[in-house]
């Protein structure tokens, strides 16, 4: 029953800086979840949790998503998110870690220093964005930060970038899950159905409180949250996986 309340809890607060950051669900969510489910329960709820909210929140913004740059982005994530979950399934998790770590602290530098890659725009840099991202969300779960990165560099405004990466997140976690189950070990558990309710609870309470926040937050603000939810994500995944090493 007490995990069950935290579950409700921790996905509670996950949704609503979703909500009003637009990114920051896994890296709200997966610092506090995993020691109550473990890592790989705790990814997967957090993929399948991450793809309702998104799903719901786009129901409320989907006027507003730049539908061409979005396919371009959604294309390679769910192409690499194949060999990213083999790669998972073979790698020592701390240099996956590692990996993660080192690409959320650049995409959090660019988000930061509001660095601008003029080749983002392109095609080409597109599809490494979205393949940088799909790979991140596959092995951690953590796929918004590479697109902040990207929005950066094309300069929409904060409610493009929080309707655009909504359907976005909809179509990497699905991809995520389809390569879980096809390359899932025989022996593999999966989610109690207990696990996945207080999740879902969670995550429409959390939605519901942030729409409201939504509406007092300025625009400055909402882009700083971005930066401070992927920046903290960036340090607790660096460390933990230096730490691991040592």
């Amino acid at each position: 029953m007490c995990s069950a309340v935290l579950v409700v809890l921790i996905f509670m607060f996950a949704a609503a800086v979703q909500r009003v950051s637009g990114i920051g669900f896994s890296l709200v969510a997966l610092p506090m979840l995993v020691p109550i489910v473990g890592p790989l329960d705790g990814v997967t709820l957090i993929v399948l949790n991450s793809a309702i909210t998104s799903l719901l929140m786009t129901i409320d913004t989907y006027r507003e998503v730049a539908w061409k740059p979005l396919w371009r982005l959604a294309v390679p994530s769910v192409l690499i998110s194949f060999p990213a979950i083999m790669f998972l399934n073979g790698a020592p998790i701390v240099m996956v870690n590692f990996l993660v770590g080192i690409l959320l602290v650049v995409c959090t530098s660019a988000l930061l220093f509001k660095i601008r890659v003029r080749k983002a725009r392109e095609l080409r840099g597109e599809i490494i964005i979205g393949a940088v991202s799909g790979f991140m969300n596959a092995t951690a779960g953590v796929a918004g930060p590479a697109i902040g990165a990207y929005v950066s560099s094309v300069g929409w405004s904060h409610r493009t970038f929080i309707a655009t990466v909504q359907p976005y997140f909809i179509i990497s976690d699905t991809a995520v899950l389809a390569a879980k189950y096809i390359f899932q070990d025989q022996g593999e558990s999966l989610i109690s159905l207990t696990s996945f309710a207080s999740a879902m609870f969670g995550c429409v309470i959390g939605l519901l409180i942030g729409k409201q926040l939504y509406k007092w937050v300025p625009e400055t603000v909402g882009r700083w949250s971005v930066i401070i939810v992927s920046g903290v994500g960036a340090v607790s995944v660096l460390i933990n996986a230096i730490l691991e090493i040592v």
